[in-house]
This record gives C-alpha cells, structure tokens and sequence, in this order.
C-alpha cells in the first residue's frame, strides 16, 4: 500500500473515547500514533469511512501528567486488525488555543525524529533522501 501520510507520526499511546455521530455508547479504543493531520487509532467496532466523530484523547503530558483533549475528526479508512478495527483518522480543526497540550506534545517530538534522521545522513547537504 502506498504511504500516503503528509508527515511521519510520532508514537502516541493513548486512550480515545470515540463518539459517534449517532449519539449511541462512547466506544472505547487506544491510539498508536499521531500526527499533525490525524492518527491511527483502534476501536472494538468497525468505524464508517466518511463519518464524523469526536475523539477524547487521553495521554501522558509533560512530567507525567494525564490530560484529555477533545477534538472532532473524520474516519479516512477502517480495516479488522489484532482481534480489533484499526481507522485512518483525519483530524478537523486541530487548533493551538483548544488543543495545547497535544499540539506541544506533537512539537516536541519532532526535534527526536530529525535528530534520529541526522545521525543516519539523511536530509543532510548535498546528500539524496530518497
């Protein structure tokens, strides 16, 4: 399958309640990684490409610290994987004032992923990073 992601993602193990659009019980899943566009994320029932959800992202903060931030989202794919349903999903409206504590987390990792590229001679003067 072709990589169609607009960044790398960052691992993020969090819990996320997701909501659907029906209003119905919160489903209970967990996330894997992020992004600043969206993340993967692993839900106990199939989701619906196209659906708009609301995710409640549960994850550990500077110094150790839980926090939850919620956030609208649209479900890009969803496919049975690991006795659960893995979904692409696209984040809608990730904003600086209503998201700080995931837009910091997404911030500070990305120094650690160049760092990592450096040291490999990747993105390096004068050198092909394909």
């Amino acid at each position: 399958m072709a990589e169609n992601r607009k960044s790398r993602r960052p691992i993020l193990i969090a819990s996320v309640g997701i909501q659907l659009p029906d209003r119905g019980p919160k489903l209970e899943g967990l996330s894997l990684d992020v992004s600043p566009g969206g993340m993967r994320i692993y839900s106990p029932k199939p989701l619906r490409m196209g659906i708009c959800i609301i995710l409640e992202i549960t994850f550990e903060a500077s110094h150790g610290k839980q926090v939850t931030e919620t956030l609208s989202a649209l479900v890009k794919w969803c496919k049975p994987e690991r006795g659960m349903y893995a979904a692409g999903i696209e984040f809608k409206g990730l904003d600086t004032d209503l998201h700080p504590r995931l837009i910091t987390f997404l911030e500070q990792t990305e120094p650690c992923r160049e760092t990592i590229h450096d040291t490999k001679g990747y993105d390096q003067p004068g050198r092909d990073s394909h």
